[in-house]
């Protein structure tokens, strides 16, 4: 279920000046729905603009100007029901003790292993094709969690059928850990009005999307559906299921083969942890 209900949204107009939007907000009531975090030098931004800083103010609005926020009163009463059905995992992995310790073991290095990689997975990168003014992490004004391996399990969640986006979380593999947010909250300060994988971390290994069991809170489902930190490798989906087993709170994790994201008969992958449910 991807169609959800919306409300129209009053944005300031897409043509304007960067000294105009400045002397507008905070507090003009053109801005008060729809504000962009607040300009720094252009040697602060994580990634260096091509054209001016009135260029990217601009988008920001413009892309704004196009969203229609979710009803998030009517979304806290959505049905717990989905189109979206997966197959059988047409694989299973079975996940060692020993790779989850070791997996811990990086903790006091903030996930670094010797060779460069974070828990087994290319170095943090900036977001691709992410507007400048979406990547501001600690301007986020919605609920995130950030757990490091050993550290249990999110709580609390909402839970919900694979596929429906009331139910739907982002997830971002960083040197935190992994964080994650629920997808439709308010965020003013995002160009979609609501919670970006790049408004979660400037830069990140990996992002996807998750949700979390109603049935079974062992299990988790995810896939890949991050264009901003999109898988690199077929190889980097083993390193991300591992890590959320090794949270210790999980004991299977259900991937939708890239690249489905939402459908009939996906396509999935289990890994399970050593002598979970006698495996």
């Amino acid at each position: 279920m991807r169609a959800i209900a919306t409300q129209a949204l009053q944005v300031m107009p897409t043509s304007v000046s960067r000294r105009a939007a400045l002397a507008t907000f905070p507090g003009s009531p053109h801005t008060a729905e729809a504000r962009p975090p607040v300009l720094k030098p252009v040697n602060e931004w994580p990634m260096h603009p091509k054209n001016g800083a009135s260029t990217h103010l601009g988008a920001w609005f413009q892309d704004r100007a196009k969203v229609k926020m979710p009803d998030f009163e009517a979304m806290k009463n959505t049905p717990k029901v989905s189109d979206c059905t997966l197959q059988p995992p047409h694989k299973t992995v079975v996940v060692s003790a020993e790779r989850l310790n070791y997996l811990k073991s990086l903790v006091p290095r903030h996930g670094y292993e010797g060779n460069g990689r974070l828990y087994g997975l290319p170095a943090p990168r900036p977001p691709e094709k992410a507007l400048l003014l979406d990547v501001e992490p600690e301007d986020l004004d919605a609920q995130t969690q950030t757990l490091r391996p050993g550290e249990g399990g999110f709580s609390p969640v909402i839970t919900g059928p694979y596929g429906n986006q009331a139910f739907q979380y982002l997830f971002v593999v960083t040197p935190s850990g992994i964080t994650v947010s629920n997808e439709i909250q308010p965020c003013i300060r995002s160009s979609r009005g609501i919670v970006q994988h790049p408004t979660l971390a400037h830069r990140a290994s990996q992002g996807g999307e998750v949700f979390f069991s109603e049935e079974d809170p062992g299990t988790v489902r995810i896939n890949f559906g991050s264009g901003r930190f999109p898988l690199l490798s077929p190889d980097d989906i083993q390193p991300v299921a591992e890590l959320w087993l090794s949270l210790g709170a999980y004991d299977k994790v259900i991937v939708v083969c890239p690249p489905d994201r939402y459908g009939k008969d996906l396509r999935t992958m289990a890994f399970v942890r050593e002598n979970a449910n006698g495996i």
